[in-house]
């Protein structure tokens, strides 16, 4: 004869795997939301690069690494030899310009 807490652990588990089944169903999106999403990206990207295109050159080196080659802000400062908080500074403005550009250009 098994212990009584086995069931009650075998339920549990159960249970929680049920539980994480349903949200990654839940976490999968509607094709027709991505293909609705996807069909106004070449103006957004066309946008959004030609805002990068005003940036200062260390404002928008930064942000391109981060955004377009995926580094972190330390990567970017070792291989770029700048402080972090140099780095750290550059995102931040950029950003702030960026956003700034975007919204002005906004239909």
């Amino acid at each position: 004869m098994s212990p009584p807490w086995s069931s009650r652990s075998r339920a549990n588990r159960s249970r929680r795997w049920r539980r994480s089944a349903q949200q990654e169903v839940d976490r999968e999106s509607d094709p027709a939301e991505e293909v609705v999403e996807q069909i106004g990206l070449p103006e957004e990207r066309r946008r959004v690069r030609a805002a990068l295109d005003e940036l200062p050159e260390a404002q928008r080196d930064v942000l391109e690494r981060m955004y377009f080659d995926g580094m972190s802000q330390t990567q970017i400062a070792e291989v770029t030899g700048l402080p972090l908080g140099t780095v750290k500074s550059r995102t931040l403005l950029g950003m702030r310009r960026l956003r700034a550009a975007l919204i002005q250009e906004e239909p």
